[in-house]
């Protein structure tokens, strides 16, 4: 956590690993910046996650706003509840925050000293309608999946109901000469 105005320009780099950030707003002239392998993310005011996996980094701002800039000069701004991975092959679009990454930023809350800094009711905030939005999300493709699969087993049924009709069909039509092949029967 860093607090106030203190002046200055404060960098550090994560080759490997993770990194809980919840900063208070810095001055007009302060910086705040992590370097990856792979880009740098420099923020003011904020709370975060990133992850370096050496080949590529993901980023989770739950407050504030963080800019990504890759090591190949593109750059992305990443607001508040949404998240984004980047490499040397560019950034992924920006998403809500879910699962793993959503299990690091409420990791914020455990930090020593976030309940002194002005972004705690914020953090707490972001964090419950996060857990609502991504409990919906789950809820919403379980039904997707039931309904694909109730949708499946219904086509399998329909296909087959057709088949037999085709066939039904085929049966009249050939005592009444209708077709001259097995190609036929199957188009009728």
């Amino acid at each position: 956590i860093l607090e106030g105005n203190t002046g200055g320009s404060y960098k550090t780099k994560l080759e490997k690993g993770k990194v809980l950030v919840a900063l208070s707003k810095l001055g007009k002239n302060d910086s705040f910046s992590i370097e990856t392998p792979t880009g740098v993310a420099g923020v003011r005011g904020t709370s975060f996650s990133i992850e370096s996996e050496g080949k590529g980094a993901r980023l989770a701002v739950l407050t504030g706003k963080v800019e990504i800039e890759t090591t190949s000069g593109e750059k992305l701004i990443v607001d508040q509840k949404t998240e984004a991975g980047f490499s040397d092959a560019g950034v992924e679009p920006v998403s809500k925050i879910r699962g793993v990454s959503l299990a690091d930023v409420k990791g914020l809350l455990a930090i020593d000293g976030i309940k002194d800094t002005g972004e705690y009711d914020l953090i707490q905030k972001n964090i419950k309608s996060l857990e609502i939005e991504d409990k919906k999300a789950i809820e919403l493709e379980d039904a997707k999946r039931q309904l694909s699969t109730k949708g499946l087993d219904k086509a399998t049924k329909n296909v087959k109901v057709e088949s037999k009709e085709q066939i039904k069909d085929a049966s009249v039509e050939e005592s009444t000469g209708d077709f001259q092949s097995d190609d036929d029967m199957m188009v009728k």
